[in-house]
């Protein structure tokens, strides 16, 4: 319907930048979500090709990291 305004793979703009204010609330940390063993693959390369485009980066923060989820 909007194939005119996205491009094929996600990436990065120029345009604009952001921050979220947190104001003085700490990091949230969850537990971990398990990966099926037969997914686990699957989200190593999602994950190596997001990396590779520079859509996310290693993080060593104290809140949770981005995760998949099935649907």
């Amino acid at each position: 319907r909007f194939s005119d305004v996205f491009r094929g793979e996600p990436g990065q703009t120029t345009i604009g930048e952001h921050r979220i204010h947190t104001g003085t609330a700490g990091p949230v940390k969850l537990p971990q979500y398990r990966v099926r063993y037969a997914h686990r693959e699957t989200l190593k390369q999602e994950l190596e090709n997001k990396l590779e485009s520079g859509i996310i980066e290693p993080s060593m923060a104290e809140s949770n990291c981005i995760s998949m989820q099935e649907r």
